[in-house]
């Protein structure tokens, strides 16, 4: 009796507990970091630099790049709304790749790989929108990509009054693109 009961808890205890899958959405990525819309000269330049998190608050493994979306060009404001995002360029980020690399040589080196980081200027990305038309109005939005293009939060919508000499260049929150959705509706 005694050993039955050896045996069935040690085979209770030797089994893994399920759990349930999750879904892809969950390893997106944040949005991006640190975003910043300029002119310059006859350019608008777009920077920024790639997610750390990914939708559950944890390290991000896995990014494919980002996702430049545009709207525009409209000679009026009101119309540019009624548009569907185009996608203009995507960009690849390849520093989740280098960071795993450097990572695998420490371990090879017998070398702790916990805070090995891939290079800040492979973090870095930037855009320049070129084809603007003077006196129209655009929106822009960056979005990062996962793998199977699952996308990741979206940044702050850009607005852009295009003049070659100075450009009017506003940034929309999330909270202030949902009062302006909800205002529509």
């Amino acid at each position: 009796m005694k050993v039955k009961l050896l045996v069935f808890l040690i085979f209770l205890s030797s089994c893994g507990l399920y759990k349930s899958p999750i879904a892809p959405e969950y390893f997106a990525p944040k949005e991006i970091i640190d975003f910043k819309v300029s002119q310059v000269e006859e350019e608008v330049m777009f920077t920024w630099f790639s997610p750390e998190l990914d939708n559950r608050k944890e390290k991000l493994r896995y990014m494919d790049g980002y996702l430049v979306l545009r709207k525009g060009p409209s000679e009026k404001l009101k119309e540019l709304d009624k548009e569907s995002f185009e996608d203009v360029l995507f960009i690849k980020d390849t520093h989740l790749i280098v960071e795993r690399e450097l990572k695998d040589k420490a371990i090879l080196e017998g070398k702790l790989s916990r805070k090995i980081r891939a290079d800040d200027e492979l973090r870095s990305f930037s855009y320049s929108a070129s084809d603007l038309i003077d006196s129209m109005y655009y929106y822009f939005q960056i979005i990062p990509i996962n793998q199977g293009s699952i996308r990741g939060g979206s940044s702050d919508l850009v607005q852009i009054k295009y003049d070659k000499e100075k450009s009017r260049i506003s940034m929309i929150s999330k909270t202030e693109q949902a009062l302006m959705e909800r205002e529509e509706n």
